[in-house]
């Protein structure tokens, strides 16, 4: 037949039909396609949950469902396995539920008037067979060995309550059995209940393929009977619980015992005990998942309450196990304590509280919020303290006000109370109030003989903020051709009577892009990230605030007269000599290395004159006398012998450390103390000109709690402050080495300088006295190798970079590595 479309689809009706519910869809995954030609259903009856269900396809029938769902369809079905042909791709594959076209009838059933067991099982069973879903509603006392079988792809959700004070041994209050695709559901009002003190056996047994869904309701057991379970599954049931509650108190019980599997999203299960050896479980199942949910127990472990023979999962509810015998004959707890108790999984919490009179443990879950109550147990609760307030940082202590003691008082033996203080993320507990920033506990604690003596509760907690700071760099002004001016900063924000030192963990080197000799205006800001002691903390966007440096044209390029280069008259008139020269340096006078007219034995850098004594290769002592070796001599090199070039590898001359493996000795950093001394001492200054980086050494503030300061230029840059890419300048050599004089007659000390000679562009450094340096040398805290002779296209003086000296690489910068 082909199918008249009047209203939806009949895909839609179909995979409507198919999500009735989850257990249907279990249910009838399996049920292969079957429809009756001629056979017509409309439903449009009102269920207990207040859902209205409406279908119309050739006829009428009513019928009550408990889906959850709200449809109206109107539309022909397939009729017949020909028609499955007009569903679309996606539900060609589906095995058709009988249920989907066969909507079965609920029909409600009350026992409150049903004359007795027999009368119960067969009012039930009957409507089931008849093809209906059953609920259950009413309550009969005295009723026991209750045995109910759901037919297949049949629920019965039981709301009803019954219980026995005496029931038979052997035999379960209520027995249910169920076959492929039945559902058992214990729901909201429904109650199964022992009363008896010793009845052997469990209070509900189930079997045989059921699928059991506790959603709501109550299964207990009053009997104390040993290693009793209180609900008993078989290996083929499934036992999902989402809600309601199992109580196995009293006596070794299990709340629920399974040889399959099962699954705790929501509910409560309480246990008990026998005594200390003896104590019940929640759970006993072949493979146990917890993901909310309550369960407690008695006992020393959270983790004993579950029993999985084949691997549990824990993530979320909360277990919380009570070491009942612990503390013999203790009954006296305070508020917010954990005395004794155990809890898992870490998320979960568990103290010792009070709700509406009645005393127990509060416990909180990834399923909110559960009070349970335990008789006999006295809940004190600690007044009188007041926690401090959180605060930001201002060197001043957190500490509690107040006077602490316990209510309910006139306890016998009396208590000690200690308030001590805790920070975040550590172990040790102080009396001392805390004053540095951080995130705090307090906890107080309870000695002494009284009834609550040997408790400790967490009363609350508080944080001392870090303080926010701002570095502000001062203006600085210079004049072109000059040394770069030390730099300063003052500080904003910081706690009455603190500097730089108890702000920084190192003092804030200063930087600028100005090399000193180009006029202009610069910026003047940190070198590198600021490094915040533990109360403080940068003040947002506006942490520095940078200075800036006005650099002014120098009125002529000369410099002026007085101001002598290295060993000059500081005259430096036309035909003097410079230092070590004969006043001529005529055009046609050779350049460093040259065979020009310059003195006999001066040689420029790579030449082969005398290496000065006093200028020490690394691991020298600076004079070279008989006796120290050179980097890879042996011992016997003598003042004046050190030729440029002239020693062989391996016979003490400095001219052979640059290639030789093994000739260099491994450069030995100084000690943090020693280098503190080479580089400024402990005042935070460092000498030399750098490349426009200068210390921000902090000045004392005094009580307005703000600091300033200055350090001399580090030497930490390439480009001197003197120095930079020099041009038009000259190699001047007297009795202490080489030199260079720039084009305005100044020149570079304690800092770099990039020259180009022989067309070839390379590094050079200079000391505080302005001589060029060869060997290795600790400049700013990092080792360097500058050539020692000229050979091999590698000129006397000039940085080695990316490739090896004697074993120890350096890397494109010049610097050492490890």
């Amino acid at each position: 037949m082909k199918s008249e479309k009047r209203k939806g689809s009949g895909a839609a009706v179909l995979a409507a039909c198919l999500l009735l519910s989850a257990a249907d869809q279990s249910a009838y995954g399996s049920q292969d396609f079957h429809r009756e030609r001629g056979t017509s259903v409309e439903t449009g009856t009102h269920a207990e949950t207040g859902i209205h269900t409406e279908m119309g396809i050739h006829g009428e029938t009513g019928i009550h469902r408990e889906t959850g769902y709200s449809m109206e369809m109107e539309e022909d079905l397939p009729s017949s396995e020909a028609d499955r042909d007009l569903l679309p791709a996606s539900f060609s594959n589906i095995p058709m539920p009988r249920a989907a076209l066969y909507a079965s009838e609920t029909e409600t059933i009350d026992i409150t008037g049903l004359a007795d067991r027999d009368a119960v099982k067969a009012g039930i069973e009957s409507a089931l067979t008849a093809g209906k879903d059953v609920t259950v509603i009413g309550s009969k006392q005295g009723i026991h060995s209750l045995e109910l079988s759901v037919p297949d792809q049949r629920r019965l959700v039981w709301r009803a309550k019954i219980e026995s004070a005496n029931p038979e041994d052997g035999e379960a209050i209520l027995t249910v059995s169920g076959g492929s695709g039945s559902v058992f559901e214990l729901a909201e009002g429904g109650a199964v209940a022992d009363r008896s003190g010793n009845h052997d056996i469990s209070v509900c047994s189930f079997k045989d393929r059921l699928q059991v869904e506790i959603t709501g309701g109550e299964i207990s057991s009053a009997s104390n009977h040993p290693e009793l379970n209180v609900v008993d599954a078989a290996d083929d049931v499934k036992l999902h619980m989402i809600g309601g509650r199992i109580d196995a108190e009293g006596g070794e019980k299990t709340g629920i015992y399974s040889s399959g599997d099962v699954v705790i999203e929501g509910g409560e299960i309480f246990s008990g005990s026998e005594d200390a050896a003896h104590c019940g479980k929640a759970i006993s199942a072949k493979k146990v998942r917890i993901s909310g949910g309550f369960l407690f127990g008695h006992g020393s472990s959270a983790e004993a309450l579950v029993d999985a023979r084949e691997g549990r999962e824990i993530d979320g509810g909360a277990l919380v196990a009570f070491d009942k015998y612990a503390e013999a004959g203790r009954t006296h707890y305070l508020k917010g304590s954990k005395r004794n108790l155990s809890v898992l999984p870490a998320s979960a919490k568990a103290v010792w509280g009070a709700e509406n009179g009645h005393s127990g443990i509060e416990i909180n879950g990834s399923s909110g919020r559960c009070f349970r109550e335990l008789p006999g147990i006295q809940i004190g609760e600690l007044k009188g303290i007041s926690l401090p307030e959180s605060k930001v940082y201002d060197g001043s202590a957190a500490s509690c006000t107040g006077t602490a003691h316990i209510e309910p008082s006139a306890l016998p033996g009396g208590e000690s109370i200690a308030i001590k203080y805790q920070k975040e993320n550590e172990t040790g507990l102080s009396e001392e109030a805390p004053s540095d920033a951080g995130k705090y506990l307090v906890h107080a604690i309870i000695s002494g003989a009284g009834a609550y003596s040997e408790d400790a509760i967490t009363l609350g907690e508080f944080e001392i903020a870090k303080r926010p700071v701002r570095l502000l760099i001062e203006d600085q002004t210079m004049t072109a051709g000059q040394p770069l001016p030390s730099f300063g900063f003052r500080l904003e924000g910081q706690a009455a009577g603190h500097g730089s030192a108890e702000v920084f963990q190192q003092s804030p080197i200063l930087s600028t892009s100005a090399d000193g000799r180009t006029a202009g205006e610069f910026e003047i800001t940190v070198l590198s990230p600021l490094s915040y002691r533990e109360n403080y903390r940068a003040d947002g966007a506006n942490a520095v605030v940078k200075g800036k440096l006005l650099v002014k044209a120098a009125e002529n390029g000369n410099q002026n007269p007085g101001t002598a280069a290295p060993g000059g008259n500081g005259k430096q008139n036309p035909g003097t000599a410079a230092p070590g020269g004969n006043g001529n340096q005529n055009p046609g006078t050779a350049a460093p290395g040259g065979n020009g007219n310059q003195n006999p034995g001066t040689a420029a850098p790579g030449g082969n004159g005398n290496q000065n004594p006093g200028t020490a290769a690394p691991g020298g002592n600076g004079n070279q006398n008989p006796g120290t070796a050179a980097p890879g001599g042996n011992g016997n090199q003598n003042s004046g012998n050190g030729n440029p070039g002239s020693g062989k590898a391996g016979d003490g001359n400095p001219g052979n450390a640059s290639e030789n493996p093994g000739s260099v000795p491994k450069p030995n950093p100084p000690k943090e103390e020693e280098r503190s001394k080479q580089e400024g001492g402990s005042s935070g200054r460092s000498s030399g000109g750098g490349s426009g980086r200068s210390g921000g050494g902090s000045r004392s503030g005094g009580s307005s709690g703000k600091g300033s300061g200055a350090l001399r230029a580090s030497a930490s840059g390439r480009t001197g402050a003197n120095g930079g890419s020099g041009s038009k300048g000259e190699w001047i050599q007297d009795q202490k080495g080489w030199w260079y004089r720039n084009p305005d007659r100044s020149y570079p000390a304690s800092s770099w300088l990039s020259l180009e000679y022989n067309g070839k562009k390379d590094w050079y450094y200079f000391n505080s006295e302005g001589y060029m340096q060869t060997g290795w040398q600790l400049i700013s805290g990092k080792w360097y190798y500058l050539y020692e002779k000229t050979e091999g296209g590698r000129t006397k003086g000039s940085l080695a970079v990316n490739t090896v000296i004697g074993g120890y690489a350096v890397n494109s910068n010049g610097e050492w590595t490890t």
